[in-house]
């Protein structure tokens, strides 16, 4: 692979990664400033991370190269979370229905993700690792929301909390793994030009 190739590669995947932590660090701000964490607002966070996620992905699946179908796929499972978020704010705004939810979501997207990141690897796209490693942490997130009512952290305050913890934790990997990648395309970019 040429230099040039990898630059383009690099610079076309950061974008991804930094507008996918913009939408998942304002979501965690937001819960760490909200005083009121209940199933309404545990719903309301759940249906703004989904929606900007799934907007963003969407948007710039085109960024994910030869994994951009499994991205396509994740975005689609945001959205249809998104919704079902917005749903159950309007018809069963309490904690069970918001604990289902958190669990199908973060096993289907982490499913989802850990694909694209293989399909990413294999084909030397910038950011696979990335993926891979939230990947992991949405099914970890996923286990840990599964096992919740057995540790006694079924509660709205709980549930709203941890997602804003998931939200901020994942903000700050992507954001300093597209600052990277963007650095790493910005040095090759001035090698290639040197040479």
């Amino acid at each position: 692979m040429t230099t040039d190739q990898i630059s383009t590669r690099a610079s076309r995947a950061w974008l991804l990664s930094a507008v996918r932590a913009g939408s998942a660090l304002a979501v965690g701000i937001a819960v760490v400033f909200v005083q009121d964490h209940s199933a309404v607002v545990g719903l309301v966070t759940a249906l703004a991370l989904f929606g900007l996620s799934a907007a963003s992905i969407f948007i710039l699946s085109a960024k994910a190269g030869p994994a951009r179908g499994h991205m396509l796929a994740l975005a689609a499972v945001h959205a249809v979370a998104a919704v079902a978020a917005a749903v159950l704010l309007f018809t069963a705004p309490e904690a069970a229905p918001l604990l289902t939810l958190l669990i199908v979501w973060a096993a289907a997207s982490g499913v989802i993700e850990l694909f694209a990141s293989k399909k990413a690897a294999q084909h030397e796209v910038e950011g696979a690792r990335d993926w891979r490693f939230v990947a992991i942490v949405t099914l970890a997130y996923a286990g840990l929301m599964a096992l919740s009512p057995v540790v006694g952290l079924n509660d709205p305050v709980s549930l709203t909390g941890l997602l804003g913890a998931y939200a901020a934790v994942i903000g700050v990997f992507l954001l300093i793994g597209a600052a990277s990648s963007a650095l790493g395309a910005k040095a090759t970019r001035t090698m290639s030009e040197v040479q």
